[in-house]
């Protein structure tokens, strides 16, 4: 099995974070529409970004390298994806 290279990995990062770059401006849009009724959905959507930003912060500034990162950077980009998430 051929494992990412750490640009591959670096790159699914990348993007992983410009996808919470676009989706935070959403929420704020979410949350205003909604007000007080979408409030507790808006809340847990933004626990689920900051546990993304976490691990995104983390896997740049932490040295593993190969499978296990790439498998994480793949899930985190997997879960900004709007199927994946229930929209």
């Amino acid at each position: 099995m051929n494992f990412p290279t750490d640009d591959e990995i670096r790159l699914v990062l990348t993007q992983a974070d410009r996808a919470i770059g676009q989706y935070m401006p959403l929420l704020d849009q979410e949350a205003e529409m909604l007000g007080n009724e979408g409030a507790e959905s808006v809340a847990k959507d933004r626990e689920v970004v900051a546990g993304i930003e976490m691990a995104i912060s983390r896997a740049h500034s932490t040295p593993v390298h190969g499978e296990l990162l790439f498998r994480q950077a793949r899930w985190h980009a997997t879960l900004l994806h709007p199927f994946s998430l229930g929209y």
